[in-house]
């Protein structure tokens, strides 16, 4: 584990993914609180949830959509980061689905992949002391959001 600042794991993670995004004409854009939010993690991992979460939203999002990245403290102190995408979308019976390994939805079988890339997502973000959660609802897209809880965060 290393301090270093979430801004510098989006920036990286958006460099990973910036020409699978471009290629579909897909925006992103990034909204980031104005200070510095300093994490202690493993900021490899950290990098890896984040280029998870948006390989997920790129591949989940027609061509001519929007992925935004924000990050916010909550009232605790823990930090939020939420990748919001314009896709597809998911019903609410499926969610839990798709944070069970090998499990997908039919848009997920159509557009390929293992199912395993949300569950090893999760349980990254949890051996953090984090949680994730998922927002979705079909044809509106998807917010996936993590937390970072307080004792990782240093001002």
């Amino acid at each position: 584990e290393t301090l270093f600042d979430i801004t510098a794991v989006v920036e990286e993670s958006f460099s990973l993914v910036r020409e699978a995004a471009a290629r579909s004409e897909i925006q992103l854009r990034s909204e980031l609180i104005l200070d510095a939010v300093f994490v202690r993690a493993d900021q490899r991992m950290m990098t890896q949830i984040l280029v998870n979460l948006l390989s997920n939203a790129v591949k989940f999002t027609p061509e001519g959509g929007r992925i935004t990245v924000r990050t916010q403290r909550r009232k605790g102190g823990d930090l939020m980061v939420s990748v919001s995408d314009t896709g597809y979308g998911m019903k609410a019976e499926e969610i839990p689905k798709v944070l069970k390994e090998f499990e997908q939805t039919e848009t997920g079988r159509q557009h390929g992949g293992t199912g395993l890339g949300l569950p090893l997502t999760k349980s990254m973000i949890e051996m953090h002391g984090g949680a994730l959660s998922i927002i979705s609802a079909p044809g509106k897209g998807t917010t996936v959001m993590f937390s970072v809880p307080l004792p990782r965060i240093q001002d």
